[in-house]
This record gives C-alpha cells, structure tokens and sequence, in this order.
C-alpha cells in the first residue's frame, strides 16, 4: 500500500481520537499518546509502510 494512504489513515486515527476528548491534544503527551494509537491502527489494517517506533 501507498505512503499517501497509510498516512492519511494515521491523521485521521489522530482526528477521531482528538476529537473524542474535547480540549485533549494540546498538550504533547495525550498528542503522542493520540499518534502512538494511530499508527498502531493503521499498521493493523495492512499499512506496511509506516515505519515501527
């Protein structure tokens, strides 16, 4: 699968689990908790290119 793709899908985890905690994000450690999420979604659904932390 595309780069563009699995990126997309990694922003948008992001967006949906901001969006759930109204006033959450701002600060770096629910933001990296919020990507840490996102990019484990994503690699679970197939996304091969999105590099492991």
């Amino acid at each position: 699968m595309s780069t563009k793709a699995a990126k997309k899908c990694v922003s948008r985890e992001i967006a949906k689990h901001c969006r759930k905690k109204k006033g959450k994000c701002r600060k770096a450690a629910e933001r990296k908790q919020a990507v840490a999420i996102g990019f484990s979604i994503c690699r679970r659904r197939g996304f091969t290119s999105i590099a492991k932390r």
